[in-house]
């Protein structure tokens, strides 16, 4: 698996497997059409906190030996909120390996943008959008806007079927950590976490339930803790605009009876859809997602150029 780190201008790169030079992004159509408006992604602090993984959103716990003592547990929720506000998340899909060797008919299906429950759960039940981006170009963007402003880290996420963070935190580190939490010393700790050999445990890992979803995150750490938000200018890393079969809106027969507020809400969302058909001349690749009995077809309405490796 793949750890890059930019930290104190110092860029580390792990060994990496995927070749994947393309990453998908799905969204809502409102926030999509905000970013191609602007041609900004925008990176709200604490992001991290609100991600849908239990190890994620929830405290750390470091399986101490006093962990019922001191007021340990009180002191790791104490620990967890200090760090996870200052850091921002974002997330995309990688393609699956195959999709480079084509090493059979149905290579197409391991497209980053061809998961059908990511665009059910991240795309408004298929009403979104996905955003493909050129990853060597998208780094650079995150790297031009972010680096002056805190520490940046981004690689693959690995996926897990048991809890290593205690495995991960044992023998002499344990007892390190420990003796950090008691003493309230959250600098030192914090730097514990964040270093090399640690922060991939922390947060670039996952439960194994999520594993087909192939994330790969860029995460930042802000040095300004007063700043909330922090735009990042990806017009030149955009790809492909893909808009959701179903967007703006599921075809309801003609005698269904909407609420007034369901009616307003449909005509707003066909509002943001025209708009966002109108960046077309911006943006020539903005097409909409074709699916044949669930499943994507040679017949697709493009195709993208990969650098493929063999």
């Amino acid at each position: 698996m793949v750890c890059q780190v930019i930290a104190m201008n110092i860029h580390v790169e792990l060994e990496n497997e995927n070749k994947c030079s393309i990453l998908s992004h799905y969204t809502g159509l409102k926030t999509a059409l905000n970013i191609l408006s602007t041609g900004k992604l925008v990176l709200n602090c604490n992001s991290f906190r609100f991600m849908n993984d239990p190890r994620e959103c929830k405290a750390w716990r470091f399986n101490t030996t006093k962990n019922t003592q001191n007021g340990i547990l009180y002191l790791e929720n104490e620990f967890a909120n200090k760090v996870k506000k200052n850091i921002s998340a974002i997330s995309f899909a990688m393609d699956h390996p195959n999709v480079y060797y084509k090493t059979d008919l149905r290579a197409d299906y391991y497209y980053g943008y061809y998961r059908p429950r990511m665009w059910a759960q991240y795309a408004e039940q298929h009403q979104g959008v996905c955003l493909v981006f050129d990853k060597e170009k998208l780094l650079k963007c995150f790297e031009k806007s972010l680096s002056a402003k805190g520490d940046l880290y981004y690689g693959e996420v690995d996926y897990f079927d048991g809890d290593s963070i205690p495995q991960h935190l044992s023998g002499e580190i344990q007892d390190d950590v420990t003796n950090l939490l008691v003493q309230k010393n959250f600098d030192e700790l914090e730097s514990l976490i964040f270093s090399r050999e640690h922060m991939r445990a922390y947060f670039f890992r996952k439960h194994g339930d999520w594993r087909d979803e192939a994330e790969y995150r860029i995460l930042f750490k802000r040095k300004n803790l007063d700043q909330e938000e922090f735009k990042i200018d990806c017009r030149n890393a955009l790809h492909d605009v893909i808009i959701g079969y179903a967007c703006p809106n599921f075809d309801y027969p003609k005698e269904y009876n909407f609420t007034e507020e369901k009616s307003k809400e449909r005509i707003n969302r066909q509002n943001m859809y025209e708009k966002l058909m109108s960046l077309k001349q911006d943006f020539p690749h903005i097409q909409k997602v074709r699916w044949t009995n669930g499943y994507p077809g040679q017949d697709f309405f493009f195709e993208v150029k990969y650098n493929q490796t063999k």
